[in-house]
């Protein structure tokens, strides 16, 4: 799809405690420093690069006071990260131009609106689109970096911190909020509702990304694709004190 007409919600809501928040001086992820600045100014800087019409950010006030006017405004963050989903969702169901949303999470350390750019150009026209890499592209772009994904059909598959969504599947997408959110780290989850089959695909091995298109297209009404060979960059979140090292070593 073209960049034009793209909005995009940023969700920052999310908090370490421990030695973690000792290290980075906040309980904020989106906050740590990162480079000369925080991973959350990293993308915003990256939304703005690629054009966006539109930037929300969803967050605390130590959230807000970091945008700085650079964004349209920030959402509050409830506590809960299904119910935050959805408030991004919903950020701009009054758009008049229709655009698309793009969903990024607040703790990408490396990404860049090079990046993002790319990744947006290579999703289809009207498809809701989750990025994927391989497990081997993942660690051999990010050597020594702590282990993620998941197994799918016998290969380990890492997905993006970034989901778009077409103007006229947000509704659909909204009501499956819980489900995508609970399928950020487990993609196999966003086909729960298709009951027995599923699961025990799953179960001996083999799901595959291409069943997991097929059930989620059918359960939202819309078509859905998985971006395969997205860019690592996309991929690498910060969910521990050890990726957080690993990041801030390296940029």
């Amino acid at each position: 799809m073209t960049i034009d007409g793209i909005n995009v919600a940023i969700a920052a809501g999310g908090r370490v405690g421990g030695a973690f928040a000792a290290e980075t001086g906040t309980e904020i992820k989106a906050l740590a420093p990162i480079g000369a600045s925080t991973i959350l100014e990293r993308t915003i800087a990256a939304a703005a690069d690629i054009g966006a019409r539109r930037i929300v950010v969803l967050g605390n006030e130590d959230i807000a006071a970091r945008c700085d006017g650079r964004v349209e405004r920030v959402l509050a963050d409830s506590g809960d990260g299904a119910a935050n989903m959805l408030s991004c969702l919903q950020a701009f169901v009054d758009d008049e131009e229709r655009s698309a949303t793009l969903l990024l999470a607040g703790d990408l350390p490396f990404l860049d609106g090079t990046t993002l750019y790319r990744y947006v150009q290579a999703i289809p026209a009207r498809t809701v689109a989750l990025g994927i890499c391989t497990g081997v592209e993942y660690e051999r772009h990010f050597p020594g970096a702590p282990q993620n994904g998941v197994m799918l059909g016998g290969k380990r598959i890492v997905n993006a911190s970034a989901l778009l969504v077409p103007f006229a599947a947000l509704e659909a997408v909204a009501r499956e909020s819980a489900a995508f959110f609970n399928a950020r780290k487990a993609p196999w989850r966003m086909a729960m509702r298709a009951g027995i089959g599923i699961l025990a695909a799953h179960a001996i091995g083999r799901l595959t990304v291409e069943r997991i298109e097929r059930r989620a297209s059918h359960v939202l009404g819309a078509e859905v694709a998985a971006v395969r060979n997205c860019a690592p960059e996309l991929c690498f979140d910060v969910d521990s004190l050890e990726e957080y090292r690993y990041a801030r070593a390296r940029i």
